[in-house]
């Protein structure tokens, strides 16, 4: 039997760090091993990018984690992961204030 796959390990294919395509089971296994640690989001969405079980796997994660909505229905589960970087990015930015101004001058 095999030896568990370690965070760094599981980063690495999801990231695809090492230029090898992982098998999906390797990607299942990665994913799940970044799901339940406490590591950085972003690499729950690069987790997306594999799709399938992985993604589905990251999602639940990233819902989990941040305590985003889940919709009643099927569509309202999200795996895209240009979406969930934008939702990362907008809940990390500070709330503005009437009387703040975006890089155009305007109140933002």
């Amino acid at each position: 039997m095999s030896e568990p796959m370690t965070l760094d390990e599981a980063r690495a294919i999801a990231r695809n760090t090492d230029g090898l395509r992982a098998s999906y089971a390797q990607q299942v296994e990665a994913a799940a091993v970044i799901a339940k640690s406490s590591t950085d989001l972003k690499d729950l969405v690069d987790c997306l990018r594999m799709g399938g079980l992985a993604a589905e796997i990251a999602a639940m994660g990233l819902y989990s984690r941040t305590g985003r909505h889940v919709g009643a229905d099927v569509h309202d589960f999200i795996m895209d992961p240009d979406d969930w970087s934008d939702y990362l990015a907008l809940r990390n930015e500070p709330p503005r204030t009437f009387h703040q101004t975006n890089r155009w001058g305007v109140a933002a």
